[in-house]
């Protein structure tokens, strides 16, 4: 997204935007480079990203089907413990 639209009340009516996930998570298999697609929303807003639903990565599968509560926990301990 364009910095000159981050505030610009009709953003949420741009059309969705093909994008990378560039963003580190922690998973066995990378999630820097995932393809997603952006869809803006209004201001005060983060955007939705939604990654490809044919990627074969557990966190597209988290996204699609949720994540149990066990799983958000063993998340949380890998992300304590790395730091």
């Amino acid at each position: 997204m364009l910095p000159r639209t981050w505030q610009d009340p009709e953003r949420a009516s741009l059309a969705p935007m093909f994008g990378w996930l560039c963003t580190a998570l922690v998973y066995e298999q990378p999630t820097v480079g995932l393809a997603a697609i952006v869809h803006t929303r209004p201001p005060g807003q983060a955007p939705w990203i939604e990654l490809d639903p044919t990627a074969s990565h557990p966190l597209v599968g988290e996204q699609r089907d949720g994540i149990s509560l066990h799983r958000v926990a063993e998340i949380n301990a890998k992300v304590l413990w790395s730091a």
